[in-house]
């Protein structure tokens, strides 16, 4: 255990594994049989409209642990939100590390989000809400990124200065739905709270006390459908094996409604 422990530490928290050049070119020789992953970029990428959740699972050992915080479904390990800009789908999300060394909301095309070097999986979900909620949200993540919003390291959804990934997700929709969308939270574990709190330098009380939004929470919530699932291993796309939305009142869901 206590080599596993040290290991983590040592890895970080959010994707911070390896860069992995995102110039490589796809193989045009690549039939429907052998179906190159670049393929499976340039399919996703068609389907990506306004508003739609993207989410992803990326190699590295700590994301492998991540996912464990998800509670009703551990495929993914990070997430973010499309929008469509001159024609491009751009996917806005909040990550550190390697990746984003000055931890400020950024932007990606699904290309580099959810590059087939770097990641093992992602898929789309896409929310029911109007144009006009639609609207809201792609203006008020607009605004967060013109203020460069940075990564939120106390995981504390009490403030709004900083924020993580799914955090700003639940937050940008609560607040455009007139919070007819919120989500639910989930609690660390006795393990998960030990290892978190050490990695973090995070008192033990504070994070056995902490309530985050996961991964999962932000799609398996009955107001988000499932669009389409992309496996790199597998070098196949599939609606199968993806959370259906549960048929329950969205208000069951929710432990925190944020202001």
């Amino acid at each position: 255990m206590k080599p596993l422990f040290l290991f983590l530490l040592f890895c970080g928290f959010f994707g911070w594994s390896h860069q992995e050049k995102l110039d490589a070119k796809p193989d045009s020789t690549a039939t429907a049989d052998d179906t190159n992953p670049y393929l499976l970029i340039r399919e996703g990428q068609k389907l990506l409209r306004d508003g739609d959740l993207v989410v992803r699972l990326n190699k590295d050992p700590l994301s492998q642990f991540i996912k464990n915080f998800n509670r009703q479904d551990k495929k993914y390990s990070h997430a973010g939100i499309t929008f469509i800009e001159n024609g491009q789908p751009y996917i806005y999300h909040m990550i550190t590390g390697r990746e984003n060394p000055g931890g400020r909301l950024k932007k990606d095309k699904l290309s580099s989000f959810a590059h087939p070097k770097k990641n093992a999986a992602y898929a789309i979900f896409r929310y029911s809400i109007s144009s006009e909620e639609k609207r809201k949200v792609k203006e008020l993540i607009h605004s967060w990124y013109d203020k460069e919003i940075a990564f939120d390291s106390l995981f504390d959804l009490r403030t709004n200065d900083k924020m993580y990934c799914a955090e700003m997700i639940s937050k940008a929709f609560a607040k455009s739905t007139g919070k007819r969308i919120v989500f639910g939270t989930t609690m660390f574990n006795k393990t998960e709270a030990q290892l978190f709190a050490a990695h973090t330098h995070l008192p033990l009380a504070f994070v056995e006390k902490l309530k985050i939004v996961s991964i999962d929470n932000l799609y398996c919530h009955p107001l988000c459908k499932p669009v389409q699932a992309y496996d790199f291993k597998k070098r196949q796309s599939s609606i199968q094996g993806l959370p259906e939305s549960p048929q329950k009142e969205y208000g069951a869901y929710t432990e925190k409604r944020y202001e």
